[in-house]
């Protein structure tokens, strides 16, 4: 397995480290840090995976432009995905 991509498989594992505990015992701020640090984990996911991606010249999915995803598109994913729900 590529290590570039052996690095992204053991940040997805570290994932379960803080999902697979027993939440309820964490209080509201608990839950809080343990988020915040799978969110570090994403986003650390995702700069690998843009980084293997840079390399390789793709189609980007959402607007069909010659990059590997294009950055306005990237921006306009980013504020679906982290849109704040209620």
């Amino acid at each position: 397995m590529n290590k570039k991509l052996k690095t992204i498989e053991n940040k997805l594992h570290n994932i379960w480290m803080y999902t697979e505990g027993e939440l309820s015992d964490y209080s509201n701020s608990g839950l809080i840090k343990h988020l915040e640090s799978i969110s570090d984990i994403v986003n650390d996911i995702l700069e690998d995976l843009n980084s293997i991606n840079k390399g390789a010249k793709k189609q980007c999915g959402y607007c069909n432009d010659e990059q590997y995803i294009c950055e306005k598109c990237m921006n306009s994913m980013e504020k679906e995905f982290y849109a704040p729900t209620s």
